[in-house]
């Protein structure tokens, strides 16, 4: 089992990393995120 250090480590560098990398409005539905994503 993974400790839990270490699991929230993963679970901030994922929640980091991919919005940035798949710029979804899925993770950050607010609208400029939004109106970035649809032109």
């Amino acid at each position: 089992m993974v400790n839990f250090s270490r699991f929230c480590e993963i679970l901030v560098e994922v929640s980091l990393n991919t919005p940035a990398q798949l710029s979804l409005p899925l993770y950050f539905p607010d609208d400029e995120t939004f109106a970035s994503f649809w032109p």
